[in-house]
């Protein structure tokens, strides 16, 4: 009994007290740590419940699961970072002066009293880590000037896209379109308020879209558009944003398919194609990130959480979700679900004959030198050939996806089948062509010994002679930093859009000395160029790809001769 009445309090003595707190910090330190990984389990069981109760349509349990699991990430989030070990102890306000009115007398015989709340009590406070510094937003991409006749005319193409009747718009991927439709309007908007120019019709079609939304989808949706102050003079951030959102409605089109055929499918190509589809998440969300900060997609979200489910269900790594995954894979695998998803729903019987068809297809185009020899048309042609004789459609994703660039070397083929994948893939160049200017814009990085000498060999056979581009979009930085680095006289580039005659350009080619030409920019009729030039004795080189210095140096060193007089690169 006397031991009990002399044991030590930690607030005998400031040591007693700080070996208190240490005690006491491990043992709340390790339930944060045991806590954290229950949740994390918890999250992601329940994700894959809710997962499973979507698939049958039950709403009262999908409702209830959703709940759960944002509750659970939410106390997840709350507990993640902290470390009670480490952090520090914040010292307690001083204790104000206690009424001692609001002491109670002694009860009883006197063995307990309670203190009124103004009394505060001591309790240690744990400073949570500073959060790192949000780097700062790269540098929005220039957009090229348009005439405004062309960005009234996008105007009323997108109000008869928005306008459509039916159930265009239902549904998950119908409320999607909708905001993709938004993103465009404020990419039209930057557009003219880059110039102070306010079109009445495109602000209302912003109103007209919200409201559509609210009617067919239901109130409380955020709308990244609706913000105002994103950047309300840049149009690319919106125009990206758009393309990523109309790529995210092929990924939950084909993750629908996936739910449907999964069982059918072995396990590497469940993951090839998981992957594929997670691309698609994981670059909106960077996109978000990086331009524009603090603003969250609900899609894109409950998309991760599906893909989440899924991965834990059948026991995948998806490394397409992983923040080190980079860029450049992510385009790539993005890029390539049409292909992966075509090749997929081909029987298996014949699918091993359609791909070794479709592989020695696209080893041909990929080739460094494809689109700079004669023989090129006629090889492409009979690769052509030979996938159709496989099976292949003549709408085929992978065609269209190896041969749109190259479909002005198809011209002069007249077998049906190639003339038949030649109209399909000719629908898709437009929009090819509007997105090559970002896709294709070179970074500025050093030049390697090897590109700085093939450089200046280049530059010693073109060095004060007149050249002319033909094809693409001018850009103006592009072609006054060719014309520095080359040490041209001249370069001279119209700005064109694939439809105009070769022969429009024939004075300014008799006026050249050097013509180029641009063959992922062509398309029929373009090829009578080198005629043109070899018939005014002028020097000829085609880019298969790309026109930064790279590129064109690159192509210039293996193409034009060496010496004088030279009138075409074979």
């Amino acid at each position: 009994m006397s031991d009990l009445l002399i044991a030590e309090s930690p607030l005998d003595s400031e040591a007693l007290l700080d070996a208190y707190c240490d005690r006491i910090r491990k043992q709340l330190d390790t339930s944060v740590e045991n806590r954290a990984r229950f949740l994390e389990s918890a999250h992601f069981k329940l994700t894959t419940l809710l997962n499973i109760a979507r698939k049958a349509a039950d709403g009262p349990l999908t409702e209830e699961l959703t709940h759960l699991s944002a509750q659970a990430a939410r106390e997840l989030d709350a507990l993640r970072g902290t470390n009670l070990a480490d952090a520090a102890v914040a010292l307690p306000a001083p204790l104000p002066t206690l009424d001692l009115s609001a002491v109670e007398k002694p009860v009883g015989n006197g063995t307990a009293s309670v203190v009124h709340e103004q009394a505060q009590e001591y309790r240690v406070v744990t400073a949570r880590p500073a959060l790192p510094p949000r780097p700062a937003p790269p540098p929005v991409p220039s957009s090229p000037r348009r005439p405004l006749e062309e960005v009234y005319q996008d105007t009323d193409t997108l109000t008869e896209q928005a306008e459509q009747e039916g159930d265009v718009f239902s549904g998950t991927v119908g409320l999607i379109k909708l905001k993709a439709l938004m993103c465009r309007q404020r990419a039209l908007q930057a557009e003219l308020a880059q110039r102070d120019i306010q079109h009445w019709p495109l602000r209302s079609l912003l109103n007209y879209l919200r409201r559509r939304i609210d009617d067919e989808h239901g109130p409380g949706h955020y709308l990244i558009p609706l913000r105002a102050e994103l950047h309300p003079a840049e149009p690319w951030p919106w125009n990206r944003l758009a393309d990523l959102y109309e790529s995210l409605i092929e990924a939950y089109n084909a993750l629908d398919w996936y739910d449907a055929e999964a069982a059918k499918l072995t396990q590497p190509e469940r993951q090839e194609l998981l992957e594929s589809i997670a691309s698609h998440q994981t670059r909106l969300w960077r996109h978000l990130q990086s331009w524009f900060p603090r603003q969250n997609d609900e899609h894109q979200i409950h998309f991760f959480r599906d893909l989440c489910g899924i991965a834990e269900e059948e026991d995948v790594y998806l490394y397409s979700l992983q923040e080190r995954c980079p860029d450049d894979l992510l385009d790539e695998r993005a890029e390539q679900l049409p292909v992966v998803l075509e090749h997929l729903q081909l029987d298996k019987k014949n699918r091993a004959k359609r791909e070794a068809a479709v592989q020695q297809l696209r080893a041909l185009v990929t080739n460094p030198d494809f689109g700079t020899r004669e023989t090129d048309p006629k090889e492409l042609a009979a690769a052509v050939a030979h996938c159709r004789k496989q099976g292949a459609p003549a709408s085929s994703v992978a065609l269209r996806a190896l041969l749109t660039p190259w479909v002005a070397l198809l011209e002069e083929c007249k077998e049906k089948a190639v003339q038949e994948v030649a109209r399909e893939i000719q629908k898709e160049a437009d929009r090819l062509a509007k997105r090559a200017e970002a896709d294709l814009a070179e970074p500025d990085q050093a030049l390697s010994d090897d590109e700085q000498t093939e450089l200046d060999e280049v530059r010693n056979l073109v060095r004060g002679k007149r050249c002319l581009f033909i094809g693409g979009i001018c850009r103006e930085e592009s072609r006054q930093r060719l014309e520095r680095e080359l040490g041209l006289a001249e370069l001279v580039w119209p700005s064109t859009n694939g439809t105009e005659s070769v022969y429009k350009f024939e004075p300014d080619i008799e006026k050249s000395d050097i013509t180029i030409t641009m063959v992922r920019f062509m398309r029929t009729g373009w090829g009578q160029a080198r005629e043109l030039a070899v018939k005014h004795n002028k020097l000829f080189a085609r880019l298969p790809a790309g026109y930064g210095l790279r590129q064109v140096v690159r192509q210039l060193h293996r193409q034009l001769p060496r010496e004088e007089p030279a009138t075409a690169a074979k």
